[in-house]
């Protein structure tokens, strides 16, 4: 059988474990709640996010006039 001491260190080093994984699952979620943060990254990222749109809706307005002007 074990001692009372041993099983008492590895209680201790089980709580530990604990916390340290219970922090480690905090930080994730935080970390995943502000990249999902749809506001923010709008907020963070508008001109690139024109530019892509500004390219798109040209490219669709071409293609939709290609689609009408042909003979």
């Amino acid at each position: 059988m074990s001692s009372p001491l041993r099983a008492e260190m590895l209680e201790k080093q089980a709580e530990r474990q604990r916390n340290l994984m219970e922090s480690h699952v905090i930080e994730f979620r935080q970390k995943l709640r502000n990249r999902l943060d749809v506001k923010h990254n709008v907020r963070e990222h508008v001109w690139p996010l024109t530019g892509v749109l500004a390219v798109v809706g040209l490219g669709l307005g071409y293609s939709m006039m290609a689609m009408f002007t042909r003979k």
